[in-house]
């Protein structure tokens, strides 16, 4: 059987992004053959990592013929098998696919395989990486990602300011705002904590009120159930999560949110903003 080993590297094409930008996350279709009737054989599916990388032994990559042979149990017999095509000549290609904002991108590159322990050339898409937006801040400073939300927080943890200033925008702040808002979530959290549902807007009161200080310790515990049940929940993002698992750190360290608003600046219409203050 005729199997391949492959090793390549899928790379943005060069821009004002800079060159040799890997392509992450991207599916990569290897295409055996050019035949005008029975076209090409996909022989290997892989996924590029964060660097661009891909790896994969293929199926067979020649075409399948019959052969005439004679039967091994009636030699006065033929029998007919089929067998890769030895006259077949190597043709790879690369189907590559890539899901961005501006909806999938496809092209198809030709690979140039010469042997199993060298990488292939690296194939180069025409187009450029997907731009990374900011999901947040922390104390002004923007966070790209989700870790960086954790990141942010740790730094801000180290330095211990009297105040900090979390930013969530879009999809990663949306799941907050029912913070100051009744919600089913929180409807469902009183009655397991045996607590009258009409609380929840006292709970409200002290985030849009403004005064840290009024919060006592069974109401900072209602608050960071809340956002771990947002956090936590399977229709929160990863964003949103990030955000989350930042604020109930400041929250578990003694921090507490002293009022909750929009966000400076929000992206498809959302955006939220706590102000968090440490009591003393």
């Amino acid at each position: 059987m005729s199997q391949l080993y492959i090793a390549g590297k899928v790379l943005h094409e060069q821009g004002p992004w800079g060159e040799n930008r890997p392509v992450s996350g991207a599916r990569v279709e290897i295409l055996s053959g050019e035949d005008p009737v029975r076209g090409a054989d996909l022989i290997l599916l892989a996924t590029t990592d964060a660097n661009g990388e891909f790896t994969g032994l293929t199926t067979e990559w020649r075409g399948m013929v019959l052969k005439t042979i004679p039967d091994p149990e009636k030699p006065w017999k033929t029998m007919q098998v089929e067998e890769p095509d030895p006259e077949e000549k190597l043709s790879l290609r690369a189907r590559i696919r890539q899901s961005t904002a501006q909806g999938v991108q496809v092209c198809t590159l030709p690979v140039k395989y010469v042997d199993d322990l060298t990488p292939v050339a690296p194939l180069v898409v025409n187009w450029g990486p997907p731009e990374q937006s900011v999901v947040g801040s922390i104390n002004g400073i923007a966070c790209n990602s989700p870790m960086e939300f954790l990141e942010r927080s740790m730094a801000a943890l180290t330095a211990r300011p009297s105040e900090i200033r979390m930013e969530a925008f879009g999809q990663a702040g949306e799941p907050f705002l029912e913070l100051t808002a009744p919600t089913a979530r929180q409807q469902r959290l009183a009655a397991a904590m045996h607590r009258k549902p009409e609380e929840i807007l006292h709970i409200r009161t002290l985030l849009t009120g403004g005064d840290a200080n009024a919060q006592d310790g069974s109401e900072s515990f209602w608050i960071s159930l809340v956002v771990a049940s947002i956090v936590f929940s399977p229709v929160t993002g990863q964003a949103g999560a990030g955000f989350g698992l930042a604020l109930l750190r400041l929250l578990q360290s003694g921090y507490r949110i002293h009022s909750l608003g929009n966000a400076s600046v929000s992206m498809n219409g959302t955006g939220v903003a706590i102000h968090l203050e440490y009591p003393g």
